[in-house]
């Protein structure tokens, strides 16, 4: 292989994150994970999903650097089940006042991972499933509560989902359950940036159920705080609350695009160095690039 060819290969992007993410940034992604997560496990993972899903790389290599490490400070692998990574193209006010569009990689909590932090919090059982117009269901409360659920199995399609449940069991043996109707499911889509993004079209099941595990949490008697911080990151992704970068180190905006990460007082400056000098930046997309219906896509947010 020429030099030039070497040279060529290394500047790829798929290159240079799995370089940052090997090499640079490995002590910081160990530093941030909690105690039993591999740190070259769960930087294969991540490396692995920019592969298999190379738009990430088109957005905004600081927020997908800063997605990285919000997954690696809540433990979640960012595997499509625990959590994922996203990109919506975000409405931002540049210096000169004007609007401009940035691709921003948002990180996710998923079922998978709510679940997973449930068990750790000390609950024995966690379920939690969709409902489809034609399973049998039947849910009562009062002093007798149960719910009662038989899939369609049938080999024509089941229906929409039609409500969502959880069930949980603590460790003194009490049963908590909650259920979900559509009317319900659809108050948080609507509430959520984008109600007709990719996230509730291919997935509504999945973010139901995710809604009535966040709902179900609050019964607990004990809670975690480990969880309430991936509840709270998960509503930020939602966009409950409009788009917060509390979480996240931020990133300014300049007519020539995003520049680099800044430090911020309790943030690692050796982590916003690595990067920095990594390449992290992204040509900010013109209004007239963004999607047709993108509304729903987008949170204004003003640097």
């Amino acid at each position: 292989m020429t030099k030039t060819q070497n040279s060529g290969r290394q500047a790829s992007p798929i290159n240079e994150f799995r370089t940052a993410l090997s090499g640079p940034m490995r002590d910081e992604i160990a530093k941030q994970l909690p105690k039993g997560v591999d740190p070259d496990r769960f930087i294969r993972t991540a490396i692995t999903t920019v592969q298999m899903n190379p738009g990430l790389l088109d957005a905004n290599r600081s927020s997908l650097f800063a997605a990285v490490m919000q997954a690696a400070k809540d433990g979640l692998l960012p595997d499509g089940r625990e959590a994922t990574i996203q990109i919506h193209n975000t409405k931002v006010k540049g210096p000169d006042g004007r609007d401009q569009w940035v691709k921003l990689a948002t990180y996710m909590p998923m079922v998978g991972g709510l679940i997973k932090l449930m068990y750790e919090s000390g609950c024995t059982y966690v379920d939690g499933a969709a409902v489809y117009e034609k399973d049998h269901f039947r849910f009562r409360r009062g002093d007798d509560p149960g719910i009662e659920h038989e899939p369609y199995l049938g080999e024509d399609d089941p229906g929409p989902v039609v409500a969502a449940y959880a069930i949980v069991k603590l460790a003194n043996g009490e049963v908590k359950r909650e259920v979900m109707p559509r009317r319900d499911i659809e108050k948080v889509r609507r509430a959520s940036k984008a109600p007709d993004g990719p996230g509730w079209t291919n997935w509504y099941d999945q973010f139901a159920i995710k809604a009535v595990l966040k709902r179900i949490y609050k019964q607990l008697p004990h809670q975690n705080p480990a969880l309430d911080r991936v509840i709270e990151h998960d509503n930020e992704a939602m966009g409950f609350d409009g788009f917060n970068q509390r979480q996240m180190d931020t990133a300014s905006i300049t007519g020539e695009g995003v520049k680099t990460i800044e430090h911020k007082p309790g943030k690692s400056s050796r982590l916003a160095s690595i990067i920095q000098a990594n390449g992290v930046t992204a040509e900010a997309e013109p209004a007239e690039a963004a999607p047709a219906n993108n509304q729903p896509e987008t949170a204004e947010i003003r640097f």
